[in-house]
């Protein structure tokens, strides 16, 4: 059996509940963005929120888990005309949307097609974070952009973050 667990150390309360999402849910990368990507859940999942506007940890109903957490050096570079957006607050949650497994996540988000974009959090600060995955198999995955690019570490090695 594979568990995973994490520990929420930050600098003030992120006002967390916990959501419980179906499959079947249409999705936006940014409502308000007109080049917003969309898409619908294929799975149901249940995360906690951070500042009850994104989520931050999940689980969804294959076994896939995602987490975000604070990266001072993340750089998401400048969004690509040709590419739609994706909140960072929404970041974890397409992938538990989308994925079932770490190698399916990697292999499609690899072809690095979206603008990541980072918000400001309701204390001012920007977002800054990069995103862990683990799946029931063990599998592991960090994903984080660095001077603008996406850089993927994969590898059931990756067990701590």
């Amino acid at each position: 059996m594979v568990t995973m667990g994490r520990t929420m150390d930050w600098v003030e309360d992120i006002k967390t509940d916990l959501w419980a999402f179906p499959a079947g849910i249409k999705r936006s990368g940014n409502e308000s963005d007109p080049k917003s990507l969309a898409w619908t859940s294929k799975y149901g999942s249940i995360v906690a929120s951070g500042y009850n506007i994104g989520s931050t940890d999940g689980i969804n109903s294959e076994g896939l888990c995602a987490n975000l957490l604070y990266l001072s050096t993340a750089s998401y570079g400048q969004p690509k005309p040709d590419r739609k957006n994706l909140s960072i607050l929404i970041w974890a949650q397409y992938f538990l949307d989308n994925y079932a497994t770490v190698d399916e996540a990697v292999k499609d988000f690899d072809k690095d097609f979206v603008n990541i974009i980072a918000n400001t959090l309701p204390n001012g600060s920007q977002a800054t974070v990069h995103l862990a995955i683990a799946d029931r198999s063990g599998d592991n995955a960090i994903f984080e952009y660095v001077d603008g690019k996406l850089v993927i570490h994969h590898s059931k090695k990756y067990n701590v973050m």
